[in-house]
């Protein structure tokens, strides 16, 4: 999934806390091989090569989910951005692009905002041609969900997948503190239960071989990097695969419709403007 997990387990001993460690990372291995689309033995890069398929168990509830939430989102996230992204020049591991690096991008993807994505009964998919699929704006949230549950059975939990974070349940010392970094200060939240994903374009950047700066967040309306006033979004939900989503789809759409998103959806979020200035809503 392109991103690193980090595990927390407060449960009643040392050595059964341990070993849920090491069950919840084989749990994250588990899941890298269905959703990464880095790996062509993935189920993810699969499905793109063979334009569709059955779904797996944990596909189709990210499927599922993924589609609900285009809808949402009024299509400011989409999950079929897959050729756009590639497109864009992120056809790997970011850290073999490289900050500051320059990418030789292929041809500008069409947009997929109304591409057809259709599941059947038995859990099937077909894609259209031209289209795939890119779950790295919730399949990570995802798996921060599943083995946060998995660790939940053992006692208090948090796992952070590059920063996108579920937790369960208080600390002896109470709720888990999670810092939102804002150009005036930190935000601190307080975590009891649910989840905080954020996403930026100010991390992920490179440049293409024309000169441009490339971000791995995609307009689904252009197919190209989007244009957006914002800087960095988080946003908290009861589950992190749905934080992780509307945090990208408030990211791609601007300042005005993210607030506007925000308003309609009754969002708690953190806005954080390229100018600096920090917008609040909600909780947050």
């Amino acid at each position: 999934m392109g991103t690193w997990f980090d595990l927390h387990v407060e449960g009643p001993d040392p050595a059964g806390d341990l070993a849920a460690l090491v069950g919840a990372r084989a749990e994250v291995e588990r899941l890298e091989q269905v959703f990464s689309r880095f790996r062509e033995s993935s189920q993810l890069s699969e499905l793109n090569r063979r334009r569709g398929g059955p779904l797996g168990a944990d596909m189709r509830r990210v499927v599922d989910l993924a589609l609900r939430m285009r809808t949402l989102t009024g299509g400011w996230f989409d999950p079929t951005v897959g050729e756009a992204v590639r497109a864009a020049g992120y056809d790997r591991p970011f850290e073999q692009i490289g900050t500051g690096r320059t990418v030789t991008a292929a041809a500008t993807a069409r947009g997929t905002s109304r591409a057809t994505v259709i599941v059947d009964p038995g859990g099937a998919i077909a894609l259209p041609a031209g289209v795939s699929l890119d779950l790295g704006a919730i399949a990570k949230g995802y798996a921060a969900d599943v083995v946060c549950a998995l660790l939940a059975a053992r006692g208090p939990s948090l796992v952070s997948a590059g920063g996108d974070i579920a937790a369960a349940g208080p600390r002896g010392e109470g709720p888990w503190p999670v810092a939102i970094g804002t150009p005036d200060g930190r935000v601190v939240a307080l975590l009891e239960h649910g989840a905080l994903a954020t996403s930026g374009v100010d991390r992920r950047r490179w440049t293409s071989g024309a000169g441009d700066e490339r971000h791995h967040v995609i307009d689904p309306r252009s197919a190209r990097c989007a244009d957006t006033d914002l800087l960095r979004v988080t946003v908290a939900a009861d589950r992190c695969a749905v934080a992780d989503a509307l945090a990208t789809a408030l990211l791609a759409s601007g300042a005005e419709s993210a607030r506007a998103m925000c308003s309609d959806l009754d969002l708690s979020a953190v806005l954080v403007q390229r100018g600096g200035d920090t917008i609040r809503t909600g909780s947050l």
